[in-house]
């Protein structure tokens, strides 16, 4: 929530289910055996949740979210939630009872009581609780994790595009409010420029929340925005990239617009003075490294530089140290905790930094044919591909905006199998 203040109105929430759906608004910076178990039934419905914020300036987005939650019964009456999931994970991951009672913020006494009572439910374990010896998931216990998995890859799909869907025929009915979208995105300085013009021109509101790539697009796939912000490197350093981009955009109904073309490579102090000109450089004794978080598209990038130059990240002192943008990268570099980062060449600009250009990389949205189709992501291409969109590419050096940015099928624009 957004405190009310002189400036702005306060935020306003609205939640149809008990769990509050938030979005935040950031500029920059992770075959069964034993006993057969009673019937039970599986009771599925969705979550509809409704977020607003508005601000004296402009409304932002109205988005609906649908999501999937669990209910679980057998024929005697005895019955649980999802937390059942939860217990399930954390004893998984944990290797005991008491580890997992400590992630979950609750007593060893308490999770002890609720794991009898999904033995009870279940008709057998869910999982093997020996003291001394920890504790492990029985085969059911497992099970049942890969029935919510399976659950969710064939839900979340769905849902998203009916969420897409609800979305845009409530902003329809909204009174007095522009076209306005949500996008995560993976850092970008033309990105949030743009969504700066967007903003000012009072064509369509922008919310923005940067992120990293993997997880722009998971954020998508769970209908938390409208469009997911992507890079991808033009050569084939790029395919791992887009093999894991595309296992989150498997349904047919996403489109992707390529924006733009952005130069990566070395971020390193100005004159370069330690003669850094290529990835391998990385490993020489004395060279400190900063580098991006994982899941972001530029560590997936840097990670497949590395294998190719044959260079272990263990051997790249500093491979560890982890910033969540390109400008938190060169800022590092700047202060001398590091001799080189990874990033775009327009993040150097600003603090007269060197660059050693690597590859060059494409920048995609990706969203739903309907959030392109609408007023809102219609108005945002127009501007995208405006005189006004290419005079600040034209002073972000390594950038180069399409003229007219083109919308083609994941399969068009990523170049992989179905």
């Amino acid at each position: 929530m957004i405190p009310a203040s002189s400036g702005s109105r306060a935020a306003i929430s609205r939640t149809a289910s008990v769990k509050e759906y938030s979005s935040s608004l950031m500029s920059a910076s992770r075959g069964r055996r034993g006993p057969a178990p009673a019937p039970f039934g599986l009771l599925r419905y969705a979550n509809i949740s409704i977020h607003q914020i508005c601000t004296d300036m402009h409304r932002l987005p109205i988005r609906v979210r649908l999501s999937c939650d669990w209910a679980i019964a057998n024929s005697a009456g005895a019955h649980c939630d999802a937390g059942v999931f939860l217990a399930l994970e954390a004893i998984r991951d944990a290797g005991s009872l008491q580890q997992a009672a400590r992630a979950m913020g609750l007593s060893y006494r308490h999770l002890w009581g609720r794991m009898r009572e999904y033995t009870e439910l279940f008709g057998a374990p869910l999982a093997k609780l020996e003291k001394g010896r920890g504790a492990q998931l029985t085969a059911l216990g497992e099970g049942l994790l890969r029935a919510r998995e399976a659950a969710a890859a064939l839900l979340d799909a769905r849902l998203a595009a009916a969420s897409a869907t609800a979305t845009e025929a409530l902003r329809a009915l909204t009174p007095e409010a522009r076209p306005s979208m949500g996008i995560a995105a993976s850092h970008d300085c033309l990105i949030a420029r743009l969504r700066d013009l967007a903003n000012e021109t009072g064509g369509v509101s922008i919310e923005l929340r940067f992120c990293g790539s993997l997880d722009a697009l998971a954020a998508l796939a769970r209908g938390e925005c409208d469009l997911a912000g992507f890079h991808v490197a033009s050569s084939e350093l790029g395919s791992d990239a887009r093999l894991r981009f595309r296992r989150l955009l498997r349904p047919a109904s996403y489109r992707l617009v390529e924006l733009m073309t952005r130069s990566q490579g070395l971020i390193v102090a100005r004159g370069n003075p330690e003669r850094i000109r290529a990835i391998g450089d990385l490993a020489r004794p004395g060279i400190v490294f900063v580098n991006r978080q994982e899941g972001s598209g530029t560590r997936i990038l840097l990670d497949s530089l590395l294998q190719a130059a044959g260079v272990a990240p263990e051997s790249v002192a500093g491979y560890a140290h982890e910033e969540f943008t390109h400008d938190a990268v060169a800022a590092t570099v700047a202060s001398g905790l590091a001799a080189a980062g990874f990033g775009i060449r327009a993040a150097t600009a600003p603090l007269g930094l060197g660059f050693v250009p690597i590859v060059e990389e494409r920048y995609f949205l990706a969203g739903h044919a309907s959030a392109f189709d609408g007023p809102a992501g219609r108005e945002l291409l127009r501007l995208a591909g405006s005189a006004a969109a290419r005079r600040i590419a034209a002073g972000l050096p390594g950038y180069v905006l399409r003229r007219r940015p083109r919308m083609a099928t994941v399969r068009e624009a990523l170049g992989v199998p179905r």
